[in-house]
């Protein structure tokens, strides 16, 4: 008897830590961190989620928003001769031989020149009192040279073309696109020349002449391309020189709703997704139809309307919370 009645108090001693530690992952298990429970029979989920899972998700909540849009393009572009331009061609005054002006060469396509500057040296092949005196050959007016039409030494006969000029504001500048993103381009909207070896140097703005594929390109132009005028006639372009033209696409200057491209998330079918919230720690997938992606937003062709209050950082950690991807 006195031994039972010292193990009385051993066995309280024990039995109370047991009881203690059983109540607390009773309490915890009365609230899970995730809940996902149907909503009606559209095939969604309403996932709700505790403080602390949301915040060990890093989720964050925006809204579906209302941008005005830009939709843009950067493509290669040459410095070509306008379809409409005058060229200006220069004659032998007879029959001769043509040489580069002294100390120099033949001058190339594509050169300034100014009034009076020589472009080439002529020398008579008949004797003129008994001399064949040099003479330069220079242009016109201010220009640009078009095309040379000899070469140094060559003999040429009366009359015929030495060279083409045209004025130095009648340039255009050809694009050259395939025929689906020919499509894409809103011709309407200004483009933009990027001068320099990065394109990083003045901007000009353009509008569109012609496109052969619209057939008003003039005779000689073909191909798919775009050909753009300078909207300002001293744009310093040289013909043949090579640019970068950021190009507006259909949809430019245009109110549509975004979100943060962070948001979609795809299924393994394929269809995007985005996260709506409409209550404090409740969310719900809703199908949205991506237009395109511009930068960092997603604008929308389908989704949720303006407001509407969705998740923009961690709907891939919520999706995986969803189906239980990850625990």
């Amino acid at each position: 008897m006195r031994g039972g009645a010292q193990l009385v108090p051993l066995l309280l001693i024990a039995a109370l830590p047991l009881s203690a530690c059983s109540q607390r992952p009773i309490a915890e298990a009365q609230e899970a961190p995730v809940l996902v429970e149907p909503v009606g029979e559209s095939g969604l989920s309403r996932v709700t989620l505790t403080d602390h899972a949301a915040s060990r998700l890093g989720i964050q909540s925006g809204a579906v928003q209302d941008a005005l849009v830009g939709r843009k393009r950067v493509a290669p572009g040459e410095v070509v001769t306008s379809g409409v331009a005058t060229v200006i061609v220069v004659t032998a005054p007879d029959a001769g031989t043509v040489s580069a002006p002294a100390g120099g060469d033949l001058t190339a396509a594509g050169t300034r020149l100014s009034a009076g500057e020589t472009v080439l040296l002529w020398r008579p092949l008949v004797a003129v009192n008994g001399e064949t005196p040099v003479t330069e050959i220079v242009a016109p007016q201010d220009s640009v040279l078009v095309r040379l039409n000899v070469a140094a030494g060559q003999i040429v006969a009366a009359g015929q073309a030495l060279f083409q000029l045209t004025d130095p504001s009648a340039m255009w500048v050809r694009v050259a696109l395939n025929d689906s993103d020919l499509k894409k381009v809103d011709r309407q909207q200004p483009a933009r020349v990027l001068v320099g070896a990065a394109g990083d140097g003045a901007a000009l703005s353009a509008h569109v002449v012609a496109t052969p594929a619209g057939g008003d390109a003039p005779a000689g132009y073909s191909g798919a391309a775009l050909y753009y005028n300078p909207d300002r006639k001293d744009h310093g372009l040289t013909l043949g020189e090579r640019v970068r033209v950021e190009l507006p696409l259909i949809g430019t200057g245009t109110h549509r709703l975004v979100v943060p491209y962070e948001a979609v998330i795809y299924d393994l079918n394929g269809d995007s997704w985005i996260y709506t919230n409409p209550e404090p720690l409740i969310f719900v997938r809703a199908a949205v139809e991506i237009d395109y992606v511009e930068a960092d937003l997603a604008v929308l062709a389908k989704g949720p309307p303006l407001g509407t209050a969705v998740v923009t950082t961690g709907a891939a950690e919520l999706y995986g919370a969803e189906f239980g991807v990850g625990e």
